[in-house]
């Protein structure tokens, strides 16, 4: 299995490339209103995309610029 692995605060996980989408670069995300904590959303390609923020979803605050 190829595997995507990353961080979210101490942890790392992996997620098998078959489940992706695609990847994209860091973004600025934008607060969802009235969705769940850790809920954002993103402009891309001329779409609004909902996105989580495992960073903040979990407690672990600002995600990293890495």
């Amino acid at each position: 299995m190829l595997a995507l692995t990353f961080e979210v605060g101490s942890d790392r996980v992996a997620v098998d490339v078959r489940r992706v989408r695609e990847v994209v670069p860091r973004v600025r995300l934008n607060p969802l209103s009235g969705g769940p904590s850790g809920s954002r959303n993103v402009r891309h390609r001329g779409r609004v995309i909902p996105v989580i923020d495992l960073h903040r979803f979990i407690g672990s605050g600002e995600c990293r610029l890495t």
